[in-house]
């Protein structure tokens, strides 16, 4: 998917392991050097794949999102049980797509 001058690249993950996440590497011809680790959380109501639709939700946007990212879906997707009047959320993740550690000290 591009949305210029951003390209967001899928990286392929057993669904099995983070159900409902989807996790895309993004890169931007202004900035060549940098590639940044994107991850997307939706309500489990949405299904296994969620398709392009009118739905609206609350987003929570993580910028330490390699460390954070997925704590924060977990805590939103835990809500909905005890309250089910909780509204729809997402939780849209950006890091950095490290292969080490889930920090960089010199990011």
């Amino acid at each position: 998917m591009t949305l210029n001058p951003w390209t967001f690249t899928p990286v392929p993950h057993p669904s099995t392991v983070l159900p409902n996440t989807l996790f895309y590497n993004a890169t931007s011809s202004s900035l060549p050097s940098l590639t940044y680790h994107v991850s997307l959380s939706y309500p489990f109501s949405w299904g296994p794949t969620p398709s392009t639709t009118t739905r609206t939700a609350l987003t929570t946007y993580i910028f330490a999102g390699n460390a954070f990212a997925l704590t924060a879906s977990q805590y939103l997707h835990r809500c909905v049980p005890v309250d089910p009047a909780t509204p729809d959320a997402l939780v849209l993740g950006i890091g950095y797509a490290l292969t080490d550690s889930v920090y960089a000290l010199t990011q």
